[in-house]
């Protein structure tokens, strides 16, 4: 296992949505909702400190990254030589708007470690009336239009910093990965996903970075920068199905007639005399009806 990202992630769902048979079709598919970052229930999403660098620093510091690119990355002629004062005060004011632009643009699906958490449970599956979906990573097979899964950062004083260079640097990389893939001439692919990777590196610290009082979550998300809310393939397979305590035998039939009987399924069950749950192991028949 990586030790990074877990062998097993738990998406909290509720079943009263108008959508909930749509999004059991696209399970099928190995494909997940990413909605829009602007609709989650945090109203600190996407934000990070704004940093504005003084003028001086700036040019010293646009130097020292142009020398940095240029060495890591010698075929491609990505920074000019230097840059005026007028494109560092516009820089820094740019800047100011990167919240603005995370919120329209950044599209995200949700997971976490446990598939246990109380307050997850009564917050995003219908108050405990919904599901779990279980989900494994697939360490042999990512399908190449994935979308990219990261941990959360939990930030206990203040949201990481962005700066007017910041702003720099990413929007002059992409702009010249967009170029030279119009442009026709031979180049290295991997160099360009290396190059969009620098770019959106901030993107992705503001799509990842929440306060410390959600640490409880234990979040992953996988993130995507479209231009509209869709379901997408995501690197990870579907192994189970937890039903609450409080679903319904419709939901559980719903469910399992829509999946199949190739996934495993269980309720979850409170503990005597604890404060914690179990899960009990049920199954499916062609029919649908639930066998314990």
């Amino acid at each position: 296992m990586n030790n990074w990202i877990p062998d097993q992630f738990f998406r909290y769902r509720g079943v009263s949505s108008p959508h909930f048979e749509q999004e059991l079709k696209e399970l099928k598919n190995n494909k997940v909702w990413l909605g829009s970052i602007k609709t989650q229930n945090d109203p600190f999403e996407g934000v990070l400190c704004i940093e504005e660098t003084p003028e001086a620093s700036f040019l010293q510091q646009y130097e020292a990254c142009r020398r940095y690119f240029e060495t890591h990355f010698p075929d491609e002629q990505i920074f000019s030589n230097d840059i005026s004062l007028e494109q560092a005060r516009d820089c820094n004011s740019s800047a100011r708007q990167f919240s603005s632009y995370v919120i329209q643009n950044v599209h995200i699906a949700c997971f976490s470690r446990s598939w246990s958490n109380t307050l997850m449970w009564g917050h995003y599956a219908d108050q405990f009336s919904g599901l779990c979906l279980c989900f494994e990573h697939d360490w042999i097979f990512t399908p190449e239009d994935a979308a990219p899964l990261y941990p959360v950062q939990y930030w206990k004083e203040r949201p990481p910093g962005y700066s007017g260079l910041d702003f720099l640097i990413s929007t002059t990389i992409s702009n010249y990965v967009h170029l030279q893939r119009k442009s026709g001439r031979t180049y290295k692919e991997q160099t360009m996903q290396q190059l969009e990777e620098i770019a959106h590196e901030k993107l992705k610290l503001a799509a990842t970075s929440k306060s410390y009082d959600w640490s409880y979550e234990e979040e992953f998300r996988l993130v995507s920068v479209r231009e509209e809310p869709q379901y997408l393939r995501v690197p990870l397979k579907l192994k189970g199905v937890i039903f609450g305590p409080k679903a319904t035998t419709d939901t559980r039939n719903q469910v399992m007639e829509q999946l199949g009987a190739e996934y495993a399924y269980s309720d979850m069950k409170l503990e005597a005399n604890s404060y914690s749950y179990e899960r009990i192991a049920i199954s499916a028949n062609s029919a649908g009806t639930v066998l314990r």
